[in-house]
């Protein structure tokens, strides 16, 4: 039988476009969300490979882990 895991977690991931533009505002969602990794990147890639960062995040969560963004575009 498979045990229910426990030990789930929260990852978060925030992206501006432009290096003038803040992140603040998204790191401060996903503290009240209590996420326990939040990564960052000031990127303008439209191609979501071009996100190392994002994709870094992606590698971090497990089954069950859930990935947080804000806005999705």
């Amino acid at each position: 039988m498979l045990e229910k895991r426990i030990d789930l977690m929260k990852v978060a991931y925030a992206r501006v476009s432009t290096l003038d533009q803040n992140l603040n505002r998204q790191i401060e969602v996903f503290k009240k969300f209590c996420s326990e990794k939040i990564f960052t990147e000031k990127l303008l890639g439209k191609n979501i490979s071009e996100r190392i960062v994002f994709r870094e995040a992606i590698q971090l969560a497990r089954e069950g882990d859930q990935v947080i963004v804000e806005v999705v575009d």
